[in-house]
């Protein structure tokens, strides 16, 4: 917390004492009085949040694809996890995902970083199950697309970059970081698809190269056929 946070802090308490010493003290007035404070605490919050968030994410690095899966590389959320959770910590951040199971097929993963402050950030992805992944059981489908969810959702939540280049054990200081996903049309998302039910594309080529909108990751849920 902040000096001027604990000045504040300071203050309120001594404006508290003072209330409830005051004789017929209007029990409104007090509530406004700690309804105004939360509102004070909670926009610190943010404050010291973007300030700390500010300062640690110089210090992330690029990280370097570690892993093959058919033509494209990546990195493994254990990977990724294991370089940013002490950079985290020094900056009194932590992070979380929850997962939510909705219509057949689909699943919610969401990445929460939280701040010491209290504040916190969320980032959700949808993703299908049934198609993400091939030759795989039901749960090995919705496992793979967890996984798939919390490594997207932790890199767009902190600003992570990849590359494709290895340099100093998965720190890639001078290397030429990829371009960010480009986002794809409605169009491009149709012959995508049936490049993919034609079996001359794969989904996973789809997602490591292009940026999907929740509502575009469903669409591919719906029309890919299963055995794609």
């Amino acid at each position: 917390m902040s000096e001027l946070a604990t000045t504040q802090d300071n203050g309120f308490l001594q404006l508290m004492q003072q209330a409830l010493t005051t004789p017929n003290m209007d029990m409104s007035v007090l509530k406004d009085m700690l309804a105004m404070q939360k509102e004070v605490m909670a926009q610190q919050a943010i404050i010291d949040f973007n300030n700390d968030f500010s300062v640690m994410s110089r210090k992330i690095p690029v990280i370097s694809h570690t892993k093959k899966s058919y033509s494209t590389t990546y990195t493994p959320l254990e990977d990724i996890v294991n370089i940013v959770r002490p950079i985290l910590s020094e900056h009194g951040f932590s992070v979380s995902f929850n997962n939510e199971q909705l219509e057949k097929g689909f699943v919610t993963v969401t990445c929460q970083l939280r701040h010491k402050g209290g504040h916190m950030i969320e980032n959700a992805l949808t993703l299908p199950t049934e198609a993400v992944t091939k030759g795989m059981n039901p749960m090995q489908a919705i496992g793979g697309a967890i996984s798939y969810g919390k490594r997207y959702t932790l890199c767009g939540i902190l600003n992570i970059a990849t590359t494709a280049d290895d340099d100093n054990n998965g720190f890639a200081t001078n290397a030429k970081v990829e371009s960010a996903k480009k986002p794809i049309s409605d169009e491009e998302l149709t012959k995508g698809i049936q490049a993919i039910n034609a079996k001359t594309y794969t989904l996973e080529k789809l997602f490591n190269a292009r940026d999907l909108t929740n509502e575009q990751m469903m669409r591919v849920g719906r029309e890919v056929n299963q055995d794609a």
